[in-house]
């Protein structure tokens, strides 16, 4: 997250252009393929689960939040 804070800011100090939520904290729910994080969902029905490094697993409203340039902070485990 600190990584992705330090782009943010460069890219105002460079003046690049801005998506609308640009550096807007945001998180995704672990039941949503993120390429590269566990996608267990909170249940032992999907223990181990894990899209691996895959772009093509990742979601597409996961794509939509990186393309508005949201932050993502992490996957989230959250009962249903």
């Amino acid at each position: 997250m600190v990584a992705q804070a330090r782009e943010a800011e460069k890219a105002i100090l460079r003046g690049d252009e801005l998506g609308p939520l640009h550096g807007v904290p945001g998180s995704i729910k672990s039941a949503i393929d993120v390429a590269g994080h566990p996608g267990e969902a909170g249940t032992r029905l999907r223990a181990g689960h894990s899209d691996g490094e895959s772009a093509l697993r990742t979601a597409i409203r996961v794509r939509f939040f990186r393309r508005v340039q949201c932050a993502l902070l992490r996957v989230l485990i959250l009962p249903g």
